[in-house]
């Protein structure tokens, strides 16, 4: 079965949008770096939503939510991003 969404080049990922870490509260470093790993490994291909949610320990839906919105244009004209 093929994948619902587009699949990305990780080069291609590598040039959207993504806050900087430092710009980040601490606790919530943790939580953005497993959320851009889920993401990014759906987006790729590497891993189904509901297994890369599983793996990387967010929440299904809300990963599910993200594939959505984060290649949706941003009114810059640049995919809105992690």
């Amino acid at each position: 079965m093929g994948s619902p969404h587009r699949l990305y080049d990780p080069k291609e990922l590598a040039a959207w949008f993504c806050p900087r870490e430092g710009d980040l509260e601490e606790r919530d470093r943790v939580a953005f770096r497993r959320a851009k790993a889920a993401l990014t490994a759906v987006l790729t291909g590497d891993m189904r939503p509901t297994p890369a949610a599983s793996a990387h320990r967010i929440c299904a839906k809300r990963l599910r939510r993200m594939v959505k919105a984060a290649p949706q244009m941003h009114a810059d004209g640049m995919p809105n991003g992690y």
